[in-house]
């Protein structure tokens, strides 16, 4: 074994082989970096790969390639790179390389380039000094006086904004009015009451009518009874609410109210899906509807609830 490696070692190092034009640089300096390697006929290179550290050496970028062959000899193709090195004092740079002949590869790795490492420092500089003695600074009397007499102005000037403060804070013994929380049936009986201000004029304006109550609706019986209302069909919502043994509703609803629920809902995907046309008196028998099926609920809730006033103005309708 021995014999056979001390045949092939002669052969290797002639394959590939790495130069430069200086013989020691600086870490992280870029300099150029010239892989040399002969590539028989019929074989393939795979060059060494740049952006993946390789020991002490890194592979920036490729900066040209050439292919020579002299006197009849293998070919040697030339590869310059921009590279940089990291070390201490010396670096040894080898790079791996593959030649494909056929369905084999063959990896291998260039001779050892050894570069000097230049030191930033001067050496002069990289040597031990002895500790240098304390330096000794004299106390500069008018500076601390200076800072006192600043430090007094803050304190009189702070004391001075706190009594006027605490002076207005006596004066001033209103408090200002908190503005009122709105409860959840509040909020939408205030959005279906807002309703009765609107024009109906054309299709489309009826067709956001109908799809504000139904919205407000659902809305609501998603936030009081804890269910999927905005994001299911009417079929599912009512599905939903007629099954008893649902453990996630807060109360269980009569079937007047389901079958009141039903309707409201039906009619409104009618007109939002089907552009249906219902006649102007439905139009305030839907928002009167709403505003009393929600009132209902809202007493099985939470039982000191008052009934809400019917809309007192009717949807004005331009035919």
């Amino acid at each position: 074994m021995l014999f056979w490696q001390g045949l092939l070692a002669p052969v290797w190092a002639q394959k590939a082989w790495l130069k430069t034009a200086a013989d020691s640089v600086q870490n992280g300096e870029r300099f150029e970096l010239t892989f040399s390697v002969q590539v028989g006929t019929g074989q393939k290179l795979i060059p060494p790969p740049i952006g993946k550290p390789l020991g002490d050496a890194d592979l920036l970028r490729e900066v040209a390639r050439e292919k020579s062959r002299t006197n009849n000899g293998p070919e040697v193709t030339a590869i310059r790179f921009e590279a940089a090195v990291f070390g201490i004092d010396t670096v040894q740079v080898r790079l791996p390389f593959g030649l494909v002949t056929g369905s084999d590869t063959l990896w291998q790795e260039t001779e050892p380039l050894v570069l000097n490492i230049q030191h930033v420092v001067p050496k002069e500089a990289q040597e031990l000094k002895d500790i240098a003695p304390i330096a000794e600074f004299g106390v500069d009397w008018m500076l601390w006086i200076w800072v006192g007499l600043a430090l007094l102005v803050l304190v009189v000037a702070g004391w001075w904004i706190w009594r006027k403060y605490r002076k207005r804070l006596e004066q001033d013994h209103t408090l200002p009015e908190l503005a009122p929380v709105l409860t959840l049936f509040e909020r939408a009986l205030a959005r279906l009451q807002a309703l009765t201000s609107w024009e109906l004029t054309d299709q489309e304006r009826i067709k956001a009518y109908y799809t504000e109550v139904s919205e407000v609706v659902r809305m609501y019986l998603e936030m009081s009874l804890r269910i999927p209302a905005l994001e299911s069909t009417t079929g599912e919502l009512l599905t939903c609410l007629m099954t008893k043994e649902d453990r996630h509703l807060r109360i269980h609803l009569s079937p007047h109210l389901i079958n009141e629920i039903e309707s409201l809902l039906s009619l409104s995907d009618l007109v939002k899906f089907a552009d249906f046309q219902p006649a102007a008196e439905l139009h305030t028998q839907t928002l009167k509807q709403a505003i009393e099926l929600l009132t209902a609920i809202e007493q099985l809730l939470h039982p000191a609830v008052p009934t809400a006033p019917s809309p007192s103005v009717v949807p004005e309708v331009t035919s």
